[in-house]
């Protein structure tokens, strides 16, 4: 079997050996002109692809390289008309290439009486995810709304949840910290009230042996994934 030995200046080094079975034919295998980024990988080409001959690219393939996490266990309450930040639901990430993205998923424990919230992702003080413009309409991200469908429902002794995930393209320097936080905003005055981690009634009275007002979690995650 055929070898190449790159020799270190101190005497061991890198062997390069030839295939360890006969191929039918000489197989070519060119190198990219380019170094690559931290975290990625080789890949065949799609350009010029045969049994005998490859063009070698990196490519990162959607892998996810680091992901962080908190968890928002105490309350939270607001009945604002301007967008305030939902405490605890901030996070901090540094990609380590300019050209990943990251994946923001949020899962959101909530409650309240007859509400009607808008919530959105910020990326430092820019919003993600928003809809489109349209006349008078609220853009968000997502929508948070708790309303009893006839007289006597109750809702603000329901706990709810909601999802939401965005995949996000910023841009952004090497070395960079990106910092995504959660906000709210009622769509009136009226002193309706969003409930985070909690029912909106949040009694402490007992019923079947334990009390049935619950205390929650919500988690916020981001992950970075390669380009």
């Amino acid at each position: 079997m055929a070898s190449i030995k790159l020799k270190h200046t101190s005497g061991n080094g890198t062997i390069l050996h030839s295939p360890a079975a006969n191929p039918t034919n000489d197989v070519t295998l060119k190198l990219p002109s380019t170094s690559g980024t931290a975290g990625q990988v080789l890949k065949v080409a799609s350009a010029n692809h045969s049994s005998t001959n490859a063009e070698l690219e990196f490519a990162g393939g959607g892998k996810i390289l680091q992901v962080v996490s908190t968890t928002k266990t105490d309350t939270f309450t607001t009945n604002s008309t301007s967008l305030v930040d939902i405490t605890g639901l901030s996070l901090a990430i540094t990609p380590s290439s300019s050209s990943n993205k990251i994946l923001v998923h949020l899962e959101l424990e909530y409650g309240g009486s007859n509400i009607y919230f808008f919530g959105r992702v910020l990326r430092d003080s820019t919003a993600i995810g928003l809809g489109d413009a349209n006349s008078n309409h609220t853009r968000c991200s997502f929508m948070i709304m708790t309303q009893g469908l006839a007289s006597g429902a109750n809702t603000e002794y329901k706990g709810k949840h909601t999802s939401y995930q965005i995949l996000d393209t910023p841009s952004y320097s090497v070395g960079d910290t990106l910092t995504y936080k959660i906000q709210a905003q009622s769509y009136s005055g009226d002193n309706r009230t969003l409930t985070i981690n909690r029912s909106g009634q949040d009694g402490d009275s007992s019923g079947n042996s334990v009390n049935w007002q619950g205390r929650s979690s919500s988690t916020l995650t981001l992950m970075e994934v390669a380009a």
